[in-house]
């Protein structure tokens, strides 16, 4: 081995050649294993993603935070410059 060999990753690559009949059977039975699986729907627990991932306040966060805001420009423009 070499020095450059000792610091270069090996890898192998495997190629399996099918027949077009094969490839056609593989896909019916994945998709007929994908059929007859159960689904069970689940409901929403948040009316959207942003609300889920906190990306949005609640209608009372929001009015909490429009009422500080207005207070501090309200001190902002009273204060003397």
């Amino acid at each position: 081995m070499s020095d450059v060999g000792a610091f270069t990753e090996k890898s192998e690559l495997v190629i399996t050649h099918k027949t077009a009949d094969d490839l056609k059977e593989a896909i019916k039975e994945k998709i007929s294993r994908l059929l007859k699986s159960d689904v069970i729907d689940v409901e929403s627990v948040s009316d959207g993603l942003e609300e889920e991932l906190g990306l949005t306040l609640g209608s009372e966060e929001v009015s909490a935070n429009n009422n500080e805001e207005q207070g501090d420009e309200d001190a902002n423009s009273s204060s003397p410059e």
